[in-house]
């Protein structure tokens, strides 16, 4: 677990390293520094910025098994880090990933219960994204993940996000994303419509539908769903998501700023093949988290 953990940390520590030689516009749109209202942030970092992002989730799982149910609790702590290496390209990393007790609930894995003891790596992520289009009120762009949990699956993560917003006010965040799996002994070969979330850990819709609201400059709420599929060959594994979060950001001196964002979230909340009602709303599979993310202006 420990070399997988300097690993991250080294490709970070590399990527900013060589970040502030490199400068370039693509889209000619430039942000000097990140903007206080959650609803305005682009969808890539402005120019030799750096975040830094801390996600905690509870997962709480119901089964019915051999005639009862039975619960189990997971927890997922999960150290992010990403740059601007210019203002249309973002990249990122998980520095530290870690599931701990009963059951992992991982964009991989994300029907499989799985007893565990203690706690083990969670998933290492490598990415970029590439922002070709950009204007005050719309930024689209490319993204591309590498995967890789603690059984050994390796999950490649292309998606198309778009971000549309009315300045100061409201922004949605939509697009297609698609994760492809390489078998391994607890995954098999298999695709499907969805992205990997970090806030909560677990499945994403692969076409999202999260809006947010900034109620003031300094408070927001968003409201998030969407439309996924587990496994494109399983017409049994489409899934609606539920969710919820309200977050406040902090102004701090040189134009770093910090979110704290509490998250609920009900990930297979609605499944259209239940045979009645009950087996539709999903609430048996339900997630608390907590997000604090800091974005740091490095001098230009």
């Amino acid at each position: 677990m420990a070399p997988r953990v300097a690993v991250s940390a080294l490709a970070a520590l590399s990527v900013l390293a060589v970040a502030p030689v490199v400068s370039a516009q693509v889209t000619g749109k430039k942000l000097d520094h990140v903007p206080v209202p959650y609803v305005d942030r682009p969808l890539t970092l402005p120019a030799l910025t750096m975040a830094g992002e801390l996600d905690a989730t509870f997962t709480h799982v119901e089964l019915e098994l051999f005639g009862g149910s039975e619960a189990f609790n997971s927890g997922a702590v999960e150290i992010l880090g990403s740059f601007g290496l210019f203002d249309d390209l973002e990249l990122e990393a998980a520095i530290v990933s870690f599931v701990t007790e009963e059951l992992e609930f991982m964009p991989t894995t994300p029907e499989v219960v799985q007893s565990m003891r203690g706690a083990d790596w969670g998933v290492a992520r490598f990415g970029a994204t590439f922002r070709f289009f950009a204007d005050d009120y719309a930024d689209i762009g490319a993204r591309f993940r590498l995967l890789i949990d603690n059984n050994a699956t390796v999950a490649f993560n292309p998606s198309l996000p778009i971000r549309v917003r009315y300045p100061g006010v409201f922004r949605l965040d939509t697009g297609l994303s698609v994760i492809g799996m390489i078998q391994t002994q607890i995954v098999r070969d298999r695709f499907a419509i969805i992205d990997a979330n970090s806030a909560p850990m677990g499945p994403d819709a692969g076409v999202p539908v999260k809006l947010a609201f900034n109620l003031v400059e300094q408070v927001y709420l968003g409201l998030s769903s969407g439309f996924g599929v587990l496994d494109v060959s399983d017409d049994d594994s489409i899934f609606f998501p539920l969710g919820a979060q309200l977050g406040g950001t902090l102004p701090l001196e040189g134009n770093h700023v910090l979110d704290l964002a509490g998250l609920f979230n009900f990930p297979l909340f609605f499944i259209p093949s239940g045979n009645n009602i009950e087996q539709r709303i999903g609430t048996e599979v339900w997630q608390v988290g907590a997000q604090a993310k800091i974005y740091l202006e490095l001098p230009k």
